[in-house]
């Protein structure tokens, strides 16, 4: 189940549901262009396409792949979370994740992450229900990056608050840091870099913020 967007909350629904399905999530770069895109949309059918609105076009035409808007599958979505039944087995050696590489020096490659490698780094490194009903983890690393992945699985499982970025930008980072008062976030360097930039210009600094990795 492909994924094609911006953070939102359509991302955390499309993971989870790809995992109650048995089927790999694969949550893609919307940065390449068209043409690389396409050839790896090709490489994920048949299977099913979740996109930003605005996406969405760039990933119909594909054989046995079949495109819908967040937002639709987010409605279909919600009579299927209001019913309780028992969860189908999933095989922990099926593929959870297929992260493809950058595709900088290359054709991308494919990454693949089971359910037992997912489900060893949680139980491994985080405390069931153990977050306080203050703390809020700001995710605003792109979707198909193996921390966007990961914020969203070591959150759920600690019970802690989700804040979404849809793109990075260093001003709205600390201002929506700020509002939601964040206490966890986690950046790549060269955010980091300009998200200092932002604070040392500002006053108040981030007074909620714990833990920044």
């Amino acid at each position: 189940m492909g994924f094609l967007g911006l953070n939102s909350v359509a991302f955390p629904s499309v993971l989870y549901s790809a995992a109650r399905a048995g089927l790999p999530f694969v949550p893609l770069n919307f940065r390449l262009p068209d043409e690389q895109l396409r050839r790896l949309l090709a490489r994920i059918a048949p299977g099913i396409v979740v996109a930003d609105p605005d996406m969405k076009p760039r990933a119909e035409g594909i054989d046995g792949l079949e495109v819908l808007t967040n937002d639709r599958f987010l409605d279909q979505d919600a009579p299927v979370r209001a019913r309780t039944s028992e969860l189908p087995f999933v095989d922990p050696d099926r593929v959870a994740v297929m992260l493809f590489t950058s595709g900088t020096t290359g054709e991308p490659k494919a990454a693949l992450l089971r359910h037992r490698h997912l489900t060893a780094y949680i139980l491994s490194t985080v405390e069931f229900l153990a977050s306080g009903k203050d703390e809020a983890h700001l995710v605003s690393v792109p979707p198909y990056h193996i921390a966007g992945v990961a914020g969203v699985l070591s959150s759920l499982y600690s019970g802690r608050r989700v804040v979404y970025l849809p793109v990075f930008d260093p001003d709205a980072w600390v201002e929506l840091a700020c509002a939601e008062s964040v206490t966890q976030a986690m950046v790549v360097p060269t955010m980091l870099k300009r998200i200092v930039e932002v604070d040392e210009r500002r006053s108040g600094g981030l007074p909620a913020l714990k833990h920044l990795s």
